[in-house]
């Protein structure tokens, strides 16, 4: 089917982008059917899924066309135009042959097609039908779901927990647990009944242990407690230690 290139966009553009670049995609094949693009030219080494290949939306696509045709003389602005459908403007035969678009994306991919393969190309049936499919689907899909309820707002926490899996699910803590490592806290906020609880059991055990140091180096009562010294049993009796 022949279409303007000043007419071209969306799929279509992208696909005779392309073509245009030198990359070949083979409709008759009954394996590939046009849904691949070998950007060598030939069925042998790399190729890239048309759905997959959109430089009229993709700067990193889309961009590296432009990149070459800077080397070439691209002159590509803004129109004075007003319109939004003209809002670019792309050319590399300065001051002929202007071609506009939404975006530099667009402007200056028509003009890559205009100068690889002319003012009309020629668009396959197939690649046309296939469009038209995709885009029935996508409205179909749009009317299934008009009829249905809009989904009810999921807290943040529990959006977080699902995004993790069912790992996180099944370790989650209830809202009163206190977390696994507790941090300390800011000055001026409460400390937890198990922490302070925690603390306190360490600082008896240290109490009882320099006590015993003390008792087996024969220290004075008010000498600098010897933290390190070993503690035999029979000098911890008589004294309680708290596990």
């Amino acid at each position: 089917m022949q279409m303007k290139t000043s007419e071209l966009s969306g799929p279509v553009l992208a696909y005779m982008a392309a073509i245009a670049e030198g990359w070949t995609c083979y409709w008759t094949d009954s394996a590939e059917q046009g849904d691949w693009l070998h950007p060598s030219g030939t069925p042998h080494g790399q190729r890239v899924h048309r759905a997959s290949f959109r430089p009229d939306l993709d700067w990193s696509q889309g961009g590296t066309v432009i990149d070459r045709m800077m080397d070439e003389g691209l002159h590509l602005i803004r129109g004075p135009s007003g319109k939004p459908e003209n809002k670019c403007r792309a050319s590399l035969d300065w001051p002929n042959g202007f071609y506009y678009g939404p975006t530099p994306l667009i402007a200056a991919l028509r003009c890559r097609v205009a100068s690889k393969l002319g003012a009309e190309v020629d668009v396959p049936d197939e690649l046309l039908a296939l469009v038209d499919r995709e885009l029935d689907g996508s409205s179909h899909h749009d009317e299934a779901c008009a009829g249905e309820p809009a989904p009810r707002p999921v807290p943040r926490q529990a959006a977080a927990r699902r995004r993790q899996g069912p790992v996180a699910l099944a370790g989650a803590r209830a809202p009163g647990d206190l977390p696994r490592t507790v941090r300390r806290p800011h000055r001026g906020h409460p400390i937890p009944q198990e922490r302070k609880e925690a603390f306190d059991r360490r600082r008896a055990a240290v109490v009882v242990r320099s006590a015993a140091a003390h008792a087996a180096a024969d220290r004075p009562p008010g000498a600098r407690p010897c933290r390190n010294a070993p503690v035999r049993a029979d000098e911890c009796r008589g004294l309680v230690a708290i596990r």
